[in-house]
């Protein structure tokens, strides 16, 4: 290690090793104490497989990592959540000050992980997290000590996820409502809408019971805007851009050209606005990344109550 030899380990699925101190101001680890490892109630809601670049015999499972490319997953799995030491997992933040989430290997595992490490070994490997692919990079060495599995850009969402981890993933009922989406699904009562945004994706846009939706201009591969009203009163109001991005385009391929895209089309409004600048802020679901900014109309903001229609 190249700062000193009582120093932890983190290594990243892409093989790359990072030195971190221990309670030092370079790293912070968790100060949970080692327990006895527990079994983990879903073990498929982590997963490292192998993955490639364009579909195979064996790699069919198709999947997009968190910058956007696509990659083939090998149905079988190297390891799973139930090789894991849960209790140990710890969020790490790097020299880089990124958020990443780790877990560690149970030992009495570890020796069918190297079998298969050493089978991979100069390959690509993916980690799958709640079925969405969150790290992709090419093994060069074994995996050992804290394995970094996924990056979060907010402390309170690699909490969350840590503490399911610990867990031992969602029980088998959570799963299957969230992979259903009946905690909070609104289903379509009317129209919808399908738009044609990429050659992999069609997003659906439908009205619900209480939400009326309307296509204003649609062309297949360039652009969608969408209008969102509620059937009654004006509690709020909406508008959707779909802009559609190809690889020979690239317009949105990287999360800088995303802020940049939402910087320039936000600051036109500033004229009328209170804030005085475009703040970003990121936009992490799933391994897809995004972000947002919050504008508030000047010749509303000193009004306790505005008209239907109008909003701060």
């Amino acid at each position: 290690m190249s700062l000193q030899t009582t120093m932890a380990r983190v290594l990243l699925i892409g093989g790359i090793a990072i030195s971190v101190c221990s309670g030092s101001a370079v790293a912070q680890r968790s100060s949970r104490a080692s327990a006895a490892a527990a079994p983990a109630r879903n073990p498929k809601y982590l997963r490292v497989v192998s993955v490639r670049e364009s579909e195979t015999r064996t790699h069919t499972v198709r999947m997009r990592d968190p910058q956007g490319k696509t990659w083939y997953a090998e149905e079988s799995v190297g390891f799973d959540l139930s090789h894991c030491d849960i209790q140990r997992s710890e969020i790490v933040t790097s020299l880089g000050g990124e958020l990443r989430l780790c877990v560690r290997l149970r030992e009495p595992r570890h020796a069918a992980v190297k079998a298969w490490c050493r089978r991979q070994k100069g390959r690509h490997i993916g980690a799958i997290l709640n079925d969405q692919l969150t790290r992709v990079g090419k093994l060069s060495t074994d995996l050992e000590g804290l394995i970094d599995i996924a990056e979060f850009s907010e402390r309170e969402a690699a909490a969350k996820e840590l503490d399911i981890i610990r867990r031992g993933g969602p029980a088998e009922s959570e799963a299957k409502r969230a992979a259903t989406g009946t905690r909070t699904t609104r289903k379509p009562t009317g129209k919808q809408h399908e738009l044609t945004m990429s050659l992999d994706d069609t997003f659906i846009v439908a009205e619900t019971t209480e939400w009326a939706v309307e296509v204003d201009r649609h062309m297949p591969l360039r652009y969608a805007d969408v209008q969102v009203r509620p059937k009654a009163g004006y509690g709020f109001s909406m508008n959707l851009y779909f802009k559609c991005d190809t690889r020979d385009l690239g317009q949105y391929d990287s999360r800088e050209k995303v802020e940049r895209s939402v910087r320039m089309s936000s600051e036109k409004y500033l004229g009328g606005a209170v804030e005085n600048s475009v703040k970003l802020r990121p936009l992490d679901v799933n391994g897809w990344y995004g972000c947002y900014t919050v504008l508030t109309d000047a010749s509303l903001a000193g009004k306790t109550k505005v008209g239907a229609g109008e909003f701060k």
